[in-house]
């Protein structure tokens, strides 16, 4: 078990560079493709299988290499690294660790060995690294006799040249919100498939079971994961909501300092249009007020230039009459009785300049004025 977030990303320009340390490394090492096939091994690999060239390996299903002697722990313990190399192959990123009972050691026995497996991509395509480290064997001696005596009646006799297929159904790993801690993944296997003849039994159930265990491991494995990742999930999730009421509340702050400040440059807006409107409404009344004295003067105007009318008429008549005087008194001798007839008929109709001031002014008189609409 390890980080599942981890996993190896080698671009083509490090390809080089992994490689040598991959080849020089002192931990026997694999690397098998997605197919499950080896690809690489390293010279550690070598020293510890006493094999002589990787030429003897590379291609081959990884199955070659499991202990052929033993197939009651053979095949549970092939089960378990081709469930987990097929679960790492299919982007389930993370180090896993199983036991393996390896058949291909320098000294001709088999061992046991403890596999860890990661997922890498090679030049963009996916593989599995499988760092091998020799370990006690993980399975006691009583659990061994009697897994041996279940399986002797018919034990499968597997070529050592056969491989072994495992297809890996895994059902939707979508999450939900709710009951999200409830969700697992049911890795199951859909059949065993050998490219050469093996006997199966009607004791097949021992297999099934042995299968069964591995799965419900695998399961219980995947269930801790999904738990802590829902957790982990739900804790992001709670995270993000309480940083977006935070923002929202900065966001209304401001937006409150920004309606405050907006107010008070409307208040100074209207109190300086209220002032212009008091100004320009005194204004108006002046205006008024001069407008209306002009319109009293006109009046005035107009009532002297009807007196002055009214005498110039006068006048006229009184000089069309003296003209007439003076024609008779070409024709006829002068009498001063006439004359002095006259002045006393018409003496009093001219009028001085001083005669006409006082009366424009007793007409501009305005206790005249409203006396005489009274009258009216």
């Amino acid at each position: 078990m390890g980080n599942k977030e981890f996993s190896l990303q080698i671009p083509k320009k490090k390809l080089k560079r992994y490689m040598k340390s991959f080849n020089e490394s002192k931990e026997p090492m694999i690397i098998v493709d997605n197919l499950t096939k080896i690809d690489q091994v390293n010279k550690a690999f070598l020293d510890l299988t006493g094999l002589v060239s990787e030429t003897q390996i590379v291609g081959e299903q990884i199955s070659l290499i499991s202990a052929k002697e033993q197939p009651h722990l053979n095949l549970a313990t092939d089960m378990a690294v081709l469930l987990v190399l097929k679960k790492v192959l299919q982007s389930e990123t993370g180090t896993y660790n199983t036991s393996w009972l390896f058949g291909k050691s320098r000294s001709g026995n088999n061992i046991w060995v403890s596999v860890w497996i990661t997922l890498l991509y090679l030049a963009g395509k996916p593989a599995a690294q499988l760092i091998i480290r020799e370990s006690e064997n993980p399975i006691k001696a009583d659990e061994q006799e009697k897994l041996k005596q279940e399986m002797a009646p018919n034990q499968l006799k597997l070529d050592t040249s056969s491989d072994t297929g495992v297809d890996v159904d895994s059902d939707s790993r979508s999450q939900k919100s709710q009951g999200a801690g409830d969700q697992t993944r049911a890795v199951r296997t859909s059949s065993l498939s050998h490219s050469r003849s093996v006997e199966q039994t009607p004791n097949q159930v021992v297999l099934e079971e042995q299968i069964q265990k591995i799965q419900n491991l695998v399961k219980n494995m995947k269930n801790e994961k999904l738990e802590e990742k829902v957790s982990n999930n739900l804790n992001q999730i709670s995270s993000s909501i309480q940083d977006a009421i935070k923002h929202k509340d900065d966001q209304i702050n401001k937006l409150n300092e920004r309606l405050q400040q907006e107010r008070k440059e409307h208040r100074k807006k209207y109190e300086k249009l209220e002032s212009h409107l008091q100004r320009r409404l005194g204004g108006m009344e002046t205006e008024k007020s001069v407008k209306q004295s002009i319109l009293e003067e006109n009046l005035s105007i107009k009532r002297k230039l009807k007196q002055l009318i009214s005498i110039i008429q006068k006048q006229n008549t009184i000089t069309d009459e003296l003209y007439s005087l003076i024609d008779m008194s070409q024709n006829t001798n002068p009498q001063d009785e006439s004359f002095d007839s006259f002045n006393e008929s018409h003496g009093n109709e001219f009028t001085s300049p001083e005669d006409l001031d006082s009366t424009s002014k007793e007409d501009d008189d305005p206790k005249k004025d409203d006396n005489s609409k009274d009258d009216k």
